[in-house]
């Protein structure tokens, strides 16, 4: 007899359903439907990428239930959307076809780039960071490292590049980072890395107490917490400070002065972090040579 054309067709989102094994329409012999495994798995080769101002193309594969791998043309159509090359979500979507019914969409990320050149201007008590502007970013988020917990913890989301961290103890190193983010639809779109910096909260500055001896003056000061060290300065002729020493102790003697003369200096402490010296304010102070 003739036998029958129809077979079970299967989409993604459900079975289209068959009642009953079809039959030859003269001698009834009853034929077993063929049935299709159902298109389960979308693999996109990569589903996130960081800008870099290149078009992003990831492969996709789409497989059935029963692991057969679909052909795209044959068994369905990609749509790609254009552009891919900004900060953003990018969908594909499948159409299926022939044996199969439906569609899918399948999304793959752009996000922004790292935050770059993260620069630290210091007060005793407050640090302003400033870093330059991400490609594509939309906001910021600022992060403090806890010794404690031994994790950074976030302090400040913003639109802006720069934000000033207040209530600091003087003399302390600090750890921040910042990292970028973007939206797109109502989602947020996170650097997949971010930027960090280790620095200082000035010294406090010094109280100083001189003391004249025989064409010499001592200078000194009580301990600043925190301070790696001290530079010391004396006026010149000129009216000018010049650097005259550098001392970790708390005290400083300057020799072979004029009996008689007055003279001023200014002593600041410093704190050195990464190799870099984070300097306190002057203190000055005058002294009568005897």
């Amino acid at each position: 007899g003739q036998l029958p054309s129809r077979i079970d067709r299967r989409c993604f989102g459900s079975i289209l359903p068959i009642f009953h094994d079809p039959a030859c329409d003269v001698c009834n012999e009853v034929f077993k439907s063929i049935s299709f495994g159902r298109p389960t798995e979308y693999k996109l080769s990569t589903t996130k990428y960081t800008y870099d101002g290149k078009t992003k193309t990831p492969k996709l594969t789409v497989e059935t239930s029963d692991g057969t791998v679909l052909k795209e043309g044959v068994d369905y159509e990609l749509e790609i959307p254009s552009g891919r090359k900004a900060v953003g979500v990018y969908t594909y979507r499948v159409v299926f076809k022939g044996n199969f019914l439906g569609e899918k969409k399948v999304s793959y990320q752009i996000l922004p780039g790292k935050t770059t050149s993260v620069s630290a201007t210091q007060s005793t008590d407050s640090i302003k960071l400033t870093w330059k502007k991400v490609t594509g970013a939309d906001g910021y988020r600022v992060y403090q490292y806890n010794s404690k917990t031994g994790k950074y913890e976030k302090i400040k989301t913003l639109t802006g590049t720069s934000y000033t961290v207040k209530k600091l103890k003087a003399g302390t190193t600090y750890k921040f980072a910042v990292k970028a983010y973007s939206k797109d639809d109502g989602e947020t779109l996170w650097a997949t890395s971010y930027k960090t910096i280790t620095t200082t909260t000035k010294p406090a500055t010094p109280t100083l107490k001189a003391t004249a001896g025989s064409k010499q003056a001592t200078i000194s000061w009580k301990k600043v917490t925190g301070a790696t060290g001290y530079v010391v300065y004396m006026q010149d002729e000129f009216g000018d400070y010049e650097k005259i020493g550098t001392t970790k102790n708390t005290s400083y003697t300057r020799k072979k002065l004029t009996k008689g003369e007055t003279y001023y200096f200014r002593v600041r402490a410093y704190k050195t972090v990464d190799g870099k010296n984070i300097y306190g304010g002057y203190k000055t102070v005058k002294v009568k040579v005897k």
